[in-house]
């Protein structure tokens, strides 16, 4: 989850200098900040979503983040801001959701490894953004950037929608044994 919108975020200066007069760039960027406390604020609301709201979630902060960086306003950043508030939000809930699903001794081994793959689609997306920025805008990569989170709710929604079909179990009623 925070793999691409944490590499974007070392990317929002050149963004905004797209769109701003350089002495607006670090209020822009500042509000794009203030977003990403606010959504871990927010993290205890996300740990409470069921997994189709958690999914809608993040496909709205991808819609938004898009919206947002194609628009080539200066006001477009206030869509960046709430979208980089949802993703941290959602960043944070699916780290406590994988702390909570692992038990055992393998705990701080998974972890790891789900630490080392963030680090590496990061790098990833760092390498991905250079290529990407000899033929498109920062807008542009910016909404591309967004196509994995469209992906991943898309695929929550389907787990959601699995979980919510699954048939609940009726109790059990006990015999009753008449004397």
């Amino acid at each position: 989850m925070a793999a691409v919108w944490g590499a974007l975020e070392e990317y929002v200066p050149l963004l905004a200098g797209d769109v701003a007069a350089p002495s607006t760039v670090p209020l822009l960027v500042l509000l794009v900040c203030i977003g990403v406390l606010v959504g871990g604020l927010l993290t205890p609301i996300g740990q409470r979503l069921p997994t189709g709201r958690f999914a809608a979630t993040i496909a709205f902060a991808a819609v938004v983040l898009a919206a947002g960086a194609l628009s080539g306003q200066v006001g477009g950043f206030v869509l960046i801001a709430v979208a980089f508030c949802a993703l941290q939000m959602a960043s944070l809930v699916a780290d406590v959701r994988l702390q909570e699903s692992i038990t055992g001794p393998t705990r701080a081994t998974v972890t790891s490894l789900a630490g080392l793959g963030t680090d590496v689609v990061t790098i990833g997306v760092y390498g991905g953004y250079a290529l990407a920025s000899v033929v498109a805008g920062h807008g542009v990569i910016f909404a591309l950037s967004t196509v994995p989170y469209l992906a991943i709710a898309f695929g929550l929604r389907r787990i959601g929608r699995t979980e919510a079909d699954r048939p609940v179990p009726e109790a059990v009623e006990p015999a009753v044994s008449t004397p």
